[in-house]
């Protein structure tokens, strides 16, 4: 963890920038891989990395660091390389008089192209980790920048494990398919997500969902996942994400006999409950 700082930083050059999200819609999200040559550059599947954009602020001081989670396995967007993948969203929004507000790194970042230099911190993050045992069953829910960690997961177990005795599922929310494409397309291999969920809460041609909902209609699944002995629950996105997963599974578990809350805080103290909301 926090291998390289503001001081001395890790240089990498964009790979590659695609947007994932579709043009129909205003709201551009870009996966961008960013190759870091000949530094070594470790990090772990669940962690973070800051980019820092050049320039100053209107104070004089340096611009912020701006944190963005890994979309990628840990041997690299492609097996072999020093890459490493990330999901930004372009901010576009003006304060007062049309002076920018907000979004500077996230509209500099999907500016760049190939061949173009980042300066990398980190990487962060000790507590979002996925385990290396094939065994375990893991059980993602998660809206917005859940889509990284999760697909850096898919990737990993693909490629570690792709037939090992535990499974992944994935609950996911998005405002609309435009935004966030279908989750076959942003993981490695579909067939190795049993309970792959995607609902959207404004979707013009679809009823409006929400991630309960679609957790509601896999209720006889999850019992089955909530009684595996090695599960691992991973909650990560919007907050106030956390409390309404927590009423759902609390809401699924006890129809069908199982005590979420003890069976929650026996995932917690033993290091098998990960929640990250922002």
């Amino acid at each position: 963890m926090n291998l390289f700082q503001r001081d001395a930083p890790a240089i990498a050059a964009v790979a590659s920038s695609e947007r994932v999200s579709t043009q129909e819609d205003d709201s551009e999200v870009r996966l961008i891989v960013l190759d870091f040559g000949a530094t070594h550059f470790p990090f772990l599947e669940g962690q973070s990395v800051g980019v820092v954009p050049p320039g100053t602020r209107d104070d004089g001081r340096p611009r912020a660091m701006r944190l963005y989670s890994v979309a990628s396995a840990r041997d690299g967007e492609w097996p072999g390389t020093n890459t490493v993948a990330l999901f930004v969203r372009r901010v576009a929004f003006s304060g007062a008089g049309g002076t920018p507000a907000g979004g500077q790194t996230s509209n500099w970042l999907c500016d760049r192209r190939p061949g173009d230099r980042i300066e990398v911190l980190g990487p962060f993050g000790d507590t979002f980790l996925l385990p290396d045992d094939p065994a375990t069953e893991i059980l993602m829910i998660g809206t917005g920048t859940g889509r990284a960690p999760f697909r850096g997961f898919a990737q990993r177990r693909l490629r570690t494990a792709p037939h090992g005795p535990g499974n992944l599922h994935i609950f996911f929310g998005a405002r609309t398919p435009q935004v966030f494409p279908a989750i076959e397309q942003l993981i490695a291999d579909p067939a190795l997500l049993p309970s792959r969920e995607v609902a959207y809460s404004q979707a013009q041609a679809t009823a409006k969902e929400h991630v309960q909902d679609r957790m509601r209609r896999r209720a006889t699944e999850l019992e089955v996942v909530l009684r595996h002995k090695r599960l691992h629950v991973y909650v990560c996105g919007s907050l106030g994400l956390e409390s309404t997963v927590d009423a759902t599974l609390d809401e699924i578990a006890r129809a069908r006999g199982v005590d979420w809350p003890a069976l929650r805080q026996q995932l917690l103290d033993s290091g098998r409950y990960h929640a990250e909301t922002y």
